[in-house]
């Protein structure tokens, strides 16, 4: 009864640590550059939401199709290797949400739920992948925005030349 009591105890005070290992077979560096990658999907659902206000489209769309063309491929790996069918789910709402939130095509009713979408895997995934620690933890945040930080350099280089926005949509 003893043994089944203390067996009891040492599972209860190693669940944490169980649970969270899928969290430790990622680097430092490599949880900061996934958490760029879903920090920046954010940004463009953020910045489809803002469009669809100001009824653009074409730069909606443009928004919605960036996740999936220039951030999944760098984030698909580690997804993969955490669980293939968060991978999928992943791939599948990124592929999808260009024709889910053209507002030329579905309501903003429909639109507003595939952002809602987008966001809730987004954070499964920062969950499974980066976990809850690190995601509060603030040393952690202040080097995530300071890879977001010169991700933005980058963005504006190539958004505006002498003094004029030529890429709206990098520009955002």
């Amino acid at each position: 009864m003893k043994l089944k009591i203390l067996s009891l105890l040492v599972l209860i005070a190693l669940a944490p640590v169980l649970a969270s290992s899928v969290h430790a077979d990622l680097s430092y560096t490599e949880k900061i550059e996934f958490g760029a990658g879903l920090e920046e999907t954010l940004g463009h659902l953020w910045a489809i939401e803002l469009n669809l206000d100001d009824n653009n489209a074409v730069l909606a769309l443009v928004h919605a199709t960036h996740p999936i063309a220039e951030l999944y491929d760098a984030m698909k790996p580690t997804l993969v290797a955490t669980s293939p069918s968060l991978d999928a789910k992943v791939s599948n709402i990124l592929d999808e949400l260009g024709a889910k939130t053209d507002s030329r095509q579905v309501t903003r009713a429909d639109a507003d739920q595939a952002i809602v979408d987008a966001k809730e895997v987004v954070a499964i995934a920062r969950n499974q992948v980066i976990g809850p620690g690190w995601s509060e933890n603030p040393n952690f945040k202040l080097e995530l925005m300071k890879t977001l930080l010169d991700t933005s350099i980058h963005e504006y280089e190539e958004a505006v030349a002498d003094g004029v926005i030529g890429e709206m949509a990098e520009f955002q």
